[in-house]
């Protein structure tokens, strides 16, 4: 099986760490801080479209020859399991909305396939004379029973009826298309494969390297699937994409030369990612019918469908998770460099149809696509469903012991759990020379998605997850009583936390919400009122954030139990005025190119300057740091650089950081300006260029 390793560089330098060096180092230079993270800003990414097989049909001025028909085909004593893993919304859209002309149909190819399958001898060329009187050899379809007499259904519904048939059935690899005849009141049509599959050697070949590669992806992904929905699709979504890469490059494969990759068969099909090739890579076709297919293994509702996405035709999925809701994913774009996005994961209809159009049932021929479910406007949100039941079945991979009486344990699925009882320690120790608390979990600070507090523990050190830039979810019990100081500052993927109604107090800057880029969501277990109680007036809780009470008779829940969504009532927090809350205010950032000529972060290419124009709104004279982080443009962070400035009363100030980058290695740059006394505070509302 072809591998593409991630190169999950750690970075331990914290963002809020003393620097003196006063200009950035070269963005060439990485310091990825992230495995896996959101890209931000798509609409920058240079991602990949176009190559979608443009689907076809031949009208030939004459049936084919009597030898394409046949009552008996020599099957293989046993046909592969995959060949069972197939769809039926389309047909069951069909059944509910179309005539049953449209059912026979979708039936009779359902029929002459599964014949097909577990069958290993050759598939002779037939020479075929075209409606234009030019001829063509193509390799049929063995038809059982022979010839299929359409009534009843134009050809541009015989091609909605077949898209909606390969859309269901991924496990047909082979199958490309279908010529037809015309007559007076009816039709006949015939199955054609690809040439790439007409030797039976070949397909018994791929039919067992499918199989086998499936059940090593469904192996991996199983032992997730009793825990939750989300997290058993996401891990097929990353297990694909780190087994492949888009197929971007020009080729030479059995000394055919091949200059895209529409051109090749296996691109289209789940061959790309399931059979023992390397050579053979997906365009986005590929990526969708695998995760389709694997998906189905796993007994995970899903969706492949067609679209106009980046400018041109494009194929992703939907996927059915723990709320019974569908939601967007697309692979393919999740895949787009060394690194793994979750930007197009299990997303809901606001962002991701931004830059995605389904086809609809109201298009026509091969551009037909049945009904979709409703996909809710929000992304899916995994706290409401979070519980400790995730470690399950799963392997640790790391573990530890610390303070009095507790453990932690990193499990094989990402997931840091502690145990014990009591207090955790009051602090754990923050080094400025090496950038590193000693928390004895940092060395695996990018391998940690979920973070679990086992029942029993009453206090959170303070750093306890500070710069572990990996994690997602935090889901913290009942009886938990008070959080330390920076418990999540610089955690940069940090998306929900789940908090208990015995919640006391919460300490110093829980999150930066001057560097929270996902940070969107509190699940607290009590009421509105009980969360006014609790002590937090510097943890730095987002603008914007979105709380979700549980109702005032709702019981409180236990780790073993996810609190429902049902009862949760969302509200925002009021903002706090920009002055009230900083000493300083970036009131502008330029960048430009050698020549001086103003340019976006994506258009850098050699030398660069940032201007950096602040407002100081505080009277003393302050020794600050301004930060630079530039980001790639699939949102990981790249390079971090800092200046030390001195601010002198309340005035106008600038800074400028130069450096160089080859173009398209910059998506994003932000600027923050911290406290250079403690390290630790935000003193600006951060501003970005994008």
């Amino acid at each position: 099986m072809k591998n593409k390793l991630l190169s999950a560089m750690v970075a331990v330098l914290f963002i809020f760490s003393t620097v003196s060096e006063a200009l950035a180092e070269p963005v060439k230079e990485s310091l990825y801080a992230l495995s896996t993270v959101q890209a931000p800003y798509a609409s920058e990414l240079d991602l990949p479209s176009g190559d979608m097989k443009k689907f076809r049909d031949i009208e030939v001025s004459s049936e084919v020859t009597p030898d394409v028909y046949t009552y008996e085909l020599s099957i293989a004593a046993e046909t592969p399991e995959f060949y069972r893993l197939s769809s039926d919304y389309g047909r069951e859209y069909l059944k509910n909305h179309k005539d049953k002309a449209y059912v026979d149909l979708y039936d009779e190819l359902c029929a002459q396939c599964n014949a097909f399958e577990g069958y290993y001898d050759d598939v002779s060329a037939t020479t075929v004379e075209f409606i234009d009187g030019s001829l063509q050899k193509l390799y049929y379809l063995p038809m059982q029973k022979g010839k299929y007499y359409i009534y009843g259904l134009t050809i541009d519904e015989i091609r909605a009826v077949f898209i909606t048939f390969i859309k269901d059935h991924p496990e047909y690899y082979w199958l490309d298309t279908f010529t037809y005849v015309e007559e007076i009141n009816y039709f006949t049509i015939d199955l054609c494969i690809y040439e790439e599959y007409a030797s039976g050697a070949e397909r018994q070949k791929l039919d067992e390297e499918i199989q086998t590669n499936l059940e090593k992806y469904v192996s991996a992904a199983e032992k997730y699937r009793s825990q939750s929905e989300y997290i058993t699709a996401k891990k097929v979504h990353d297990d694909i994409a780190e087994a492949v890469e888009y197929s971007y490059e020009y080729f030479d494969k059995d000394g055919i030369k091949y200059s895209r990759p529409s051109e090749t068969a296996a691109a289209h099909n789940i061959v790309s990612v399931l059979d023992n090739d390397e050579d053979t890579m997906p365009v986005c076709e590929g990526y969708a019918k695998a995760y389709s297919l694997i998906l189905n293994a796993l007994c995970i509702e899903n969706i492949l469908l067609t679209g106009y996405a980046g400018g041109d035709d494009h194929a992703w999925n939907l996927v059915k998770l723990d709320d019974d809701r569908f939601y967007w994913v697309d692979l393919t774009w999740d895949d787009p460099g060394d690194e793994i996005s979750h930007y197009f994961f299990a997303r809901g209809n606001t962002e991701f149809n931004e830059y995605h159009r389904p086809d609809t049932s109201q298009d026509t021929g091969f551009y037909f696509q049945y009904d979709l479910p409703e996909v809710p406007d929000t992304d899916f949100e995994l706290m409401p469903f979070l519980n400790d039941n995730i470690i399950n079945g799963i392997d640790i991979i790391h573990s530890g012991t610390f303070g009095d009486d507790l453990s932690w344990e990193l499990y094989e699925n990402k997931v840091l759990y502690i145990r014990g009882t009591g207090d955790m320690p009051q602090s754990f120790e923050y080094d400025n020379e090496k950038h590193i608390t000693d928390a004895p979990w940092y060395e695996y600070q990018s391998d940690i998605a979920y973070v679990i507090i086992g029942e029993g523990i009453t206090y959170v050190s303070s750093f306890a997850f500070s710069a572990c830039f990996g994690i997602e979810y935090a889901y913290f019990p009942d009886g938990l009583e008070s959080l330390g100081n920076y418990v999540f500052a610089n955690a940069f993927s940090l998306k929900q936390i789940r908090l208990p109604a015995s919640l006391i107090s919460i300490g110093r800057n829980l999150v930066f919400s001057s560097n929270s880029m996902y940070f969107s969501d509190i699940y607290y277990d009590g009421t509105e009122d009980e969360w006014n109680e609790v002590s937090k007036e510097n943890a730095d809780i987002p603008t914007g954030i979105t709380m979700h009470y549980s109702s005032a008779s709702a019981p409180k829940q236990t780790p073993s139990a996810a609190p429902t969504p049902t009862p949760v009532t969302p509200t925002a927090t009021p903002a706090v005025p920009i002055d009230e809350q900083y000493k300083y205010a970036i009131s502008e950032l330029k960048l430009t190119n050698k020549a001086g000529e103003k340019i976006a972060p994506i258009d850098i290419h050699g030398e660069a300057n940032l201007h950096i124009v602040i407002d100081d709104h505080d009277a003393d004279d302050r020794e600050d740091t301004v930060i630079l982080a530039i980001y790639c443009p699939d949102g990981r962070l790249n390079t971090i650089a800092t200046q030390t400035m001195q601010f002198k009363a309340t005035g106008r100030h600038t800074a400028d950081f130069e450096f160089n980058a080859d173009k398209g290695e910059v998506g994003e740059i932000k600027v923050f300006i911290w406290d250079s006394y403690n390290h630790h505070n935000p003193l600006a509302l951060m501003k970005d260029l994008k």
